[in-house]
């Protein structure tokens, strides 16, 4: 199934395999992608409701240090350095690293690590981290082993937090079938892996819904949360649509507000927030 995505979904689809990813598309894209993504409204809006849930849990008065998988140009490793939070953040992207590195808090280490490499380079820390979809560039396969590798690496009570893309997405859905687009409203409903087009280059992404993820876990997790991120906020390749409406943006988010509380919705919502504790 080939299609064009925007260049903020794109990045956020990393490809993984058994060995080291091509991150050649995502290098391109590193410096677009605080343009199109971090500094969007409808990105604001999605990271504001992630950093909500992780208040939920106190992250911010009780984490120290955190490791960061896919962190791309190193905004929410700026943000967690700034409220007192050490942080060691990684991405496949040499450019993403590079880009972290001249725009972010000098003092962050940022540095360029494949997932596969997570063994060689983890350092003790109270937070494995990975923010918006970074964890759907791996087939189940690849997720569970590297839920597998956290698990040896990560101490009782240490917590594992993805943001990661499920299988259906409401906004999306509907967006795709008021263009009578069908096959594109159910384009995530699939195990296999989903090939996008960027200016005529694949790659690959694979969505995982909560309840895959939580049997990944529940061996050796505990889960504390599963709640929608973006159930009513759209996609961000609507922004454009948005961008002029921000009063029909805002009363979304409030909507989000009210309905993003309940845990059912997660697998139906843009991403999702899973949060579990090492037991």
């Amino acid at each position: 199934m080939d299609f064009f995505l925007p260049v903020r979904d794109v990045v956020v689809l990393f490809r993984m395999t058994s060995t080291l990813r091509d991150t050649a598309d995502f290098d391109q894209a590193a410096p677009l992608y605080d343009d199109t993504f971090t500094d969007s409204l409808i990105g604001q809006f999605q990271r504001k409701k992630v950093y909500f849930w992780l208040n939920q849990i106190d992250f911010f008065k009780t984490t120290h240090s955190v490791f960061e998988l896919n962190c791309g140009t190193g905004y929410d490793a700026d943000y967690f350095h700034s409220r007192g939070i050490k942080v060691r953040a990684t991405d496949g992207s040499t450019q993403m690293i590079a880009v972290a590195q001249s725009k972010r808090n000098k003092s962050i280490d940022f540095f360029p690590m494949d997932f596969a490499e997570i063994e060689r380079y983890y350092q003790d820390a109270d937070v494995i981290f990975s923010n918006f979809g970074g964890l759907n560039c791996l087939p189940p396969a690849g997720l569970k082993r590297l839920i597998e590798q956290t698990s040896q690496l990560q101490k009782s009570g240490d917590r594992w937090i993805g943001v990661i893309m499920p299988k259906l997405c409401l906004m999306e859905s509907l967006y795709f079938m008021a263009k009578f687009q069908f096959k594109k409203a159910v384009r995530r409903a699939t195990n296999k892996a989903v090939s996008v087009n960027l200016d005529g280059t694949i790659v690959s992404t694979y969505y995982h819904s909560p309840r895959a993820v939580k049997k990944m876990l529940g061996t050796d997790y505990h889960i504390e949360k599963t709640k929608p991120v973006a159930i009513f906020i759209p996609p961000s390749y609507l922004e454009s649509f948005f961008k002029n409406r921000t009063k029909l943006l805002a009363f979304l988010n409030r909507l989000e507000t009210i309905y993003g509380q309940l845990p059912f919705l997660s697998g139906l919502s843009d991403h999702y927030i899973i949060i579990a504790r090492k037991k």
